[in-house]
């Protein structure tokens, strides 16, 4: 697709003092407008052109087709934003995967699997809050600035509130796990008294039984020496 660049902002009066973002906007439309898929940005103080593809796209069924970016400017253009022609591939190819890992701490509050508490942190940064560049120039900059300062003191007030939360059910965990910890070792020292005691008892029945036994063998070798006596 070709598109003429220069013509969008030639017929307005002073053209040199076109606003970039109105230009911007034109280019934009008539690469849309053409099914081109490329994008025009202001990356600081240079004008981007970057291709919607990423590497190269396999539609099924159909040939490859490549990411490819040509820009191809007259002298008037070229010399007005001070740019050369040029030709950019991308590199890669579109149909990939994206592995997401959840990296959130997760504490394990119980002795079976699938007992344990994930804590989540939100991120609470100027940039995040959108207090990072607050205008105060003007009084309804200034308003809007207080707007935004509202509407983040809201939200770090939330994420207190939820980590506050936390913090209650792992203290929970924690009293549970140490009373479940001493109640296991009541239990193991009442089980190891009562073996003792049965240990003890079977000892005691087998001294019986040993000291009936040689009683009772005793008084059996007592009989043959009895009946001698009698027949002296």
């Amino acid at each position: 697709m070709v598109v003429n660049a220069y013509t969008t902002v030639s017929t307005a009066a002073a053209a040199d003092l076109y606003k970039f973002d109105v230009w911007q906007a034109s280019v934009n439309r008539a690469l849309v407008t053409g099914g081109a898929q490329v994008r025009v940005d202001q990356v600081g103080s240079t004008i981007a052109f970057t291709a919607l593809r990423v590497g190269q796209e396999n539609p099924d069924g159909a040939a490859a087709i490549r990411s490819l970016v040509s820009l191809t400017g007259d002298a008037e253009f070229n010399s007005l934003f001070d740019i050369q022609n040029g030709t950019a591939m991308g590199s890669g190819d579109k149909n990939f995967r994206v592995h997401i890992v959840n990296n959130s701490p997760n504490f394990q509050i119980g002795g079976d699997p699938g007992q344990k508490m994930q804590v989540n942190f939100a991120n609470m940064n100027a940039d995040a809050l959108g207090v990072q560049a607050l205008d105060l120039t003007t009084v309804s900059a200034a308003a809007k600035s207080i707007a935004k300062i509202n509407s983040a003191i809201d939200r770090v007030s939330a994420e207190r509130s939820k980590l506050g939360a936390f913090q209650n059910r792992l203290e929970y965990a924690i009293s549970n796990i140490r009373n479940t910890y001493t109640n296991l070792s009541a239990a193991e020292s009442r089980i190891r008294d009562a073996d003792v005691a049965q240990e003890m008892i079977e000892f005691t029945r087998n001294q019986i039984v040993n000291q009936s036994g040689t009683a009772m063998l005793a008084q059996a070798n007592l009989l043959p020496q009895g009946v001698l006596q009698l027949l002296r």
